[in-house]
C-alpha cells in the first residue's frame, strides 16, 4: 500500500512566515538529519505536527549501519516517550512485492510482548493487516478494532512511500506523528491511519521504495506525460537487498527501543 511521500522541507519553499514552522538540520559523518514541526501547516497543504526526515548513503558496513540505528532510536524515542505501555507495531504493505513489503517484513522481526504475563517492559503487540484486494478490509478499520479491544495507547506503523527524488529512492526514513494514507502513492487512497481516526498516538516510519514515471522525468527534464502511463512507478534493480538491509535497520532499532535489552545488530 505504497504512500506518499510527504517530505515537509519541500512544502517550506512557499511558506513566507517562520511563524508557521520549526526547522533544524545537523549532520554526522554517515548521515543527516532535518527535524521540522509544523506549528500552522494547513495553509500550505502540510499537516501540523513533527516530521523527521533520517538520510543516509549506505548502510552495509557495519559501523555506518550501527551510529544510523542509534540515531534513528533516539529520533523515534522523541515521539513516544514513557507513558505508552501498549504498543502496537503495524506493518502496511504487500509481502509478495518487493517494493511495498518493507512495512510486513519489519514486523515479522520485531519481539511481541503482549501475551506475557508479568512483562515488566513494554507490551508490545504486531500486525500486518495486508491489503484490501485480500482482505477485502481497510488496514485502518482492522487496526482501529485491534485497539478497541485491547486498549492500545501507541500506534507505530511502517510503511513504503513514494518519492518525488531520484536522490531520496531508499536512502531517507522519514518519521511523523501526522499518520498516513495507505496507497496514496499509487492513487489509491484509503482511509487514514491517524490519530483522529484511531483515538491514539500514531508515529509512522517510511522510506520511498518507488518513484513515479512522472517523478522520475522531472528530475531530469520537463515532459509531459501521457495520463494512461501517470500511475507507472519505478524502483532500483537491487531493491531487495536494499529491503534487506533497511528492514535489519528498522527492527533492530524498534526492538532495542521498546525492549532496552535487546542490542543493535547487524
Amino acid at each position: 500500500m505504497i504512500r506518499l511521500f510527504d517530505i515537509a522541507e519541500e512544502g517550506l519553499i512557499n511558506i513566507s512566515s517562520s511563524n508557521d514552522f520549526r526547522k533544524e538540520e545537523y549532520k554526522k559523518k554517515n548521515y543527516k538529519v532535518c527535524k521540522i514541526e509544523m506549528i500552522n501547516g494547513n495553509k500550505y497543504r502540510i499537516s501540523k505536527g513533527k516530521y523527521y526526515s533520517l538520510y543516509f548513503d549506505d548502510i552495509k558496513d557495519e559501523k555506518t549501519f550501527n551510529s544510523i540505528s542509534k540515531e534513528l532510536v533516539s529520533l523515534v524515542g522523541e515521539m513516544i516517550d514513557d507513558k505508552y505501555n501498549k504498543i502496537l507495531i503495524v506493518g502496511i504493505g504487500n509481502d509478495d512485492f518487493a517494493p511495498d513489503s518493507l512495512g510486513p517484513r519489519v514486523v515479522k522481526n520485531i519481539k511481541a510482548t503482549y501475551h506475557l504475563s508479568g512483562e515488566k517492559e513494554t507490551k508490545v503487540a504486531c500486525i500486518i493487516p495486508g491489503v484490501m484486494g485480500v482482505t477485502g478490509l481497510e488496514s485502518a478499520s482492522i487496526v482501529k478494532g485491534i485497539i478497541n479491544e485491547n486498549k492500545i495507547d501507541c500506534v507505530i506503523v511502517i510503511d513504503s512511500l513514494a518519492t518525488t527524488s531520484l536522490e531520496r529512492l531508499n536512502h531517507v526514513i522519514q518519521i511523523t506523528d501526522t499518520g498516513i494514507k495507505p496507497g496514496s502513492g499509487v492513487s489509491n487512497y484509503r482511509k487514514g491511519i491517524n490519530k483522529e481516526y484511531l483515538g491514539c498516538k500514531v508515529v509512522s516510519l517510511g522510506v520511498g521504495t518507488v518513484i513515479s514515471l512522472e517523478a522520475l522525468i522531472n528530475n531530469f527534464a520537463s515532459i509531459k506525460i501521457n495520463n494512461k502511463f501517470k500511475d507507472l512507478v519505478f524502483t532500483t534493480k537491487e531493491i531487495e537487498l536494499k529491503i534487506d538491509l533497511i528492514t535489519d535497520l528498522l527492527s533492530s532499532s524498534l526492538n532495542h527501543l521498546l525492549h532496552q535489552s535487546q542490542k543493535l545488530t547487524k
